[in-house]
């Protein structure tokens, strides 16, 4: 993360990190809570808005730990915190009441009932499942009151809106717990048999195999609007 504040020279846009134990993109360098502070701080002094992915599916050991990185968090005053479940998202509204809350595509919303009962819960913007086409997500936009954000490529995975099948047959961790294998990029690891040496960097691949990017671009019809 040594060139972290690159990009508010060049592109002042939201930006979307993590901390260091409970974002997907556990294996990105990212920020730990002192580090954080100073970036967030950063970023609001150029105008910019930093929002703080908390977006793992936790087990019970892992709690306590996230409700003091919330209570963080809560200090910090990120602009919004992305989260997929409802234990944290329920977590995040007593702890940190003040950051808004932004769901995460991981929580696969995919019909107007599922986006009216997180909207009760507080949620304020609703990362759609990206197998929706534009006319489903029409209609979330016009018949709640969420704003509404969609991805418009990437990795559609083995599973629905990311929840990474592939990653839990190799030898890095869960899907869902913050050790993803594949990543954002399109890029994933080699991996070999246990008792074998070490492994060889990540290789790109193409995209129309696992990350099948080209099914999931949208961008052809934002460029026709």
């Amino acid at each position: 993360m040594k060139n972290w504040r690159l990009p508010f020279i060049t592109v002042p846009m939201p930006f979307t990190w993590g901390g260091k134990d409970f974002s997907l993109r556990h294996h990105s360098g990212n920020f730990d809570t002192p580090d954080l502070q100073r970036a967030v701080s950063f970023a609001h002094r150029h105008g910019v808005k930093v929002y703080v992915a908390c977006n793992i599916f936790p087990r019970n050991s892992q709690l306590d730990p996230i409700t003091g990185f919330l209570h963080d968090l809560s200090r910090l005053c990120p602009d919004a915190l992305i989260v997929a479940d409802p234990g944290i998202l329920s977590l995040a509204r007593k702890v940190a009441p003040g950051v808004p809350l932004h769901l995460s595509t991981q929580a696969n919303t995919t019909n107007l009932a599922a986006a009216r009962f997180w909207q009760e819960w507080g949620v304020r913007r609703l990362n759609v499942a990206r197998e929706l086409s534009m006319a489903d997500i029409r209609v979330l936009a016009e018949k709640t009151h969420l704003e509404i954000e969609a991805f418009v490529h990437g990795a559609m995975c083995i599973a629905y809106s990311g929840r990474c099948l592939l990653s839990a047959f190799m030898p890095v961790g869960t899907a869902t717990r913050a050790d993803a294998a594949i990543r954002v990029d399109g890029s994933m690891p080699w991996w070999k048999k246990p008792g074998r040496a070490n492994t060889s960097p990540s290789k790109k691949m193409a995209p129309e195999r696992i990350s099948s990017t080209q099914r999931i671009c949208a961008c052809w019809n934002i460029c026709r609007r």
